[in-house]
């Protein structure tokens, strides 16, 4: 897959999670978009009003200023380079009511993290991107196995576009993380600030989605519910934690 319009595209990536951001720019360059990355909604608010960019992808938890903000101020800056760039928002939350706010707000399209090359190629056609439609290998359809292995390789190398190297450098980036994730966590769920553990659970189900780290993304998920309900609290981190013991120590 190769853009074929417009020539010498370069969009601006704003995603704070090292992983997501590391995936999607090689994405990117895989699908022959030049981009520069950056993890911070300010830094990504300066760029954005400093240089005409073909389009832009923006994380809605941004730290210091979110994708909604960012895009915001952007368009209202008369004077900003890319005030007329076409946006994608970035997201985990696939409700439709969340997609049909993003559009309301300004976005011209919303990719759902974890999102692999394909998918992603889909967003960007959507922003008038041309791009040839030569899929990468396509992802399992089978159903699962009752018991979910910690890696699905299959997966993670669908997503990637069956590069073995990106799965490989993704899932050390994950890894090398993971401990002081599993610690925070866990302090946060354990001192009742029910946001800040929500907040990280979040970032790190777009990691495990990306590496195909599904066993953990599923116990993730599973806790993050249980906060929302206040239910079931104390079974879901026993399982969280045990899921990134289990990652943690065949990374030993």
């Amino acid at each position: 897959m190769r853009v074929r319009r417009p020539m010498n595209a370069v969009v601006l990536l704003a995603e704070d999670e090292p992983v997501s951001r590391v995936f999607l720019a090689d994405a990117l360059t895989a699908l022959g978009v030049r981009c520069d990355a950056v993890d911070d909604g300010r830094e990504a608010l300066l760029r954005a009003c400093a240089r005409r960019y073909d389009a832009l992808l923006l994380d809605l938890n941004l730290p210091g200023c979110d994708g909604v903000a960012v895009l915001g101020r952007v368009r209202s800056d008369a004077d900003a380079a890319s005030r007329a760039a076409p946006a994608l928002a970035l997201t985990a939350d696939d409700c439709p009511h969340t997609r049909q706010r993003l559009l309301d707000t300004g976005f011209a399209a919303v990719a759902h993290k974890p999102i692999g090359v394909e998918p992603l190629a889909r967003a960007l056609r959507a922003l008038g991107f041309a791009i040839d439609a030569d899929a990468p290998p396509a992802a399992r359809t089978s159903a699962p196995e009752h018991d979910t292995p910690a890696w699905d390789d299959e997966a993670a190398l669908a997503a990637a576009g069956g590069n073995r190297t990106i799965v490989d450098t993704l899932r050390t980036m994950m890894l090398k993380e993971l401990a002081a994730q599993r610690a925070d966590i866990a302090a946060a769920v354990s001192r009742g600030d029910i946001d800040t553990a929500r907040a990280q659970l979040h970032r790190l189900q777009a990691a495990c989605g990306f590496c195909g780290a599904v066993r953990l993304a599923g116990s993730a998920r599973a806790l993050q519910a249980a906060l929302a309900a206040r239910a079931g609290v104390d079974t879901c981190v026993s399982v969280f934690l045990c899921d990134a013991d289990t990652l943690l120590a065949g990374a030993a």
